[in-house]
């Protein structure tokens, strides 16, 4: 009996010991990533790294995807630009990893198109909506543009449209999420003065047909910034988020839930 007892801590101590990394490699299994231990790869990567796009263009950069469920492939939108121009560009994905088709999005032939592009799909109609920041050089500003494309990409004969611009204001980093219910978008966005002083974060709703139900602010004080959204058909509701800066000068995140018109549900809630 003395024997016994003397051993049983130290089963308890094994069984415990098999229990947290156990649990650990669990973990790690449900997050799609690499246990602390692996030397593997195929973990968590389900192929090579490949290549996207590619030209003679000296930087690509920025890239945005979204999923086509309807066809069973991904949309990478990016901009581009050599020593004369910037462009924003697309590319679908098969499942394989493979890009199989690239095409332009717009294209204005100069240096002050395009920035920061951003896309949504819109499966009801299958066609994307991509959005991005150009530069007005009349105005010397920044304002939101888009362009609604087809599945395949092949009509680039369907105009762009100007989403937002504001006199004293560069409107930048836009980001869009397709209403599944109402079939619409909301497009949110940073807006600063021209001085360069961070203000707002902007919103306007995009019909199917192109047309503006509404827009607004979701947020006016606190310097917001690099606002990004997305949308829960379960509740009809977006979520809106963005950094901005507190009374004592950190960086925080913080939120918002606003229904399809765009209104603040509650109230702006701190994330992080």
């Amino acid at each position: 009996m003395k024997s016994y007892k003397n051993a049983l801590p130290i089963v308890l101590i094994i069984c415990s010991f098999i229990l947290v990394t156990g649990a650990s490699a669990v973990s790690n299994s449900k997050k799609g990533g690499l246990s602390p231990n692996s030397t593997s790869s195929s973990e968590g990567i389900l192929g090579p790294e490949f290549r996207i796009c590619c030209g003679s263009e000296v930087h690509q950069k920025n890239p945005a995807a979204v999923y086509n469920r309807i066809r069973n492939e991904y949309l990478v939108v990016h901009h581009g630009e050599n020593s004369s121009k910037r462009y924003i560009g697309g590319a679908r994905i098969s499942l394989a990893s493979d890009s199989f088709s690239n095409f332009l999005v717009s294209d204005t032939s100069s240096y002050d198109c395009c920035l920061y592009p951003d896309v949504a799909y819109n499966w009801t109609e299958d066609k994307y909506l991509v959005v991005w920041q150009q530069y007005n050089t009349s105005q010397s500003r920044w304002e939101i543009w888009g362009r609604f494309v087809p599945w395949d990409g092949t009509d680039f004969t369907i105009p762009v449209i100007k989403i937002a611009d504001l006199a004293g204001y560069n409107l930048k980093f836009p980001k869009v999420s397709w209403n599944s219910y109402r079939n619409e978008f909301m497009v949110v966005w940073q807006e600063e003065t021209t001085a360069g002083l961070l203000s707002k974060i902007g919103f306007k709703r995009i019909a199917a047909n192109g047309s503006f139900p509404g827009s607004g602010y979701v947020r006016q004080v606190g310097f917001p910034a690099n606002p990004d959204i997305t949308y829960n058909v379960a509740t009809d509701q977006y979520l809106a988020v963005w950094s901005e800066v507190t009374p004592v000068h950190y960086v925080d995140i913080y939120g918002a839930r606003l229904n399809f018109q765009g209104v603040i549900q509650n109230q702006v809630f701190p994330i992080s």
